[in-house]
């Protein structure tokens, strides 16, 4: 005979110390790399003025931000493959929070397409290390968490945006804030 039971619910063990760190620091990864985008993204108008570029010079700029996080992506596979995921995505971070000064440093359409080109590249790595870092730490954690990982990246932003707009609301220095 055919008989239909209801689903058990799934039984999850507590990850241990070491999955537990990675996750913080995965997501620690994730915030960051949201807070530092938005940075950027809060500043473009100013930037656009103190580096005298026209509209369509900025949206050729963005392109060239946009392309080099794509050469960024593609190459990011062969060092995670030969480092991990969770080295990459680390040493991507720390030069992201270096570089990301750059576009407030920048005085001409040049200079900010080099800070574009670091910036782009250096976030096209990130981007495909936290992800598959947050892949290895969601299959050790044992239960769906790759969502709160995204999540993180969007507080980052959030923070970002609000702290970016009241330090230019105040007058803070482009190259401070």
């Amino acid at each position: 005979a055919f008989r239909v039971t209801s689903p058990q619910p799934p039984i999850h063990s507590v990850p241990d110390a070491a999955v537990q760190r990675a996750r913080v620091a995965t997501f620690g990864v994730f915030a960051l790399n949201g807070f530092l985008l938005g940075l950027w993204i809060v500043n473009i108008p100013t930037i656009k003025d103190r580096t005298d570029i026209s509209a369509a010079t900025l949206g050729g700029l963005l392109l060239v931000l946009g392309g080099s996080a794509w050469v960024g992506m593609t190459l990011a596979g062969r060092g995670i493959d030969r480092f991990g995921s969770a080295r990459v995505a680390t040493v991507g971070i720390v030069t992201l929070s270096a570089s990301i000064v750059l576009p407030g440093l920048a005085t001409n359409a040049a200079s900010l397409a080099a800070a574009l080109v670091v910036i782009g590249f250096t976030n096209g790595v990130i981007d495909v290390a936290q992800n598959a870092q947050a892949v290895v730490v969601e299959r050790e954690y044992g239960r769906p968490i790759m969502s709160a990982f995204h999540a993180l990246f969007s507080a980052g932003g959030l923070l970002a945006a609000a702290t970016g707009g009241a330090l230019l609301a105040v007058g803070t220095d482009i190259r401070i804030n």
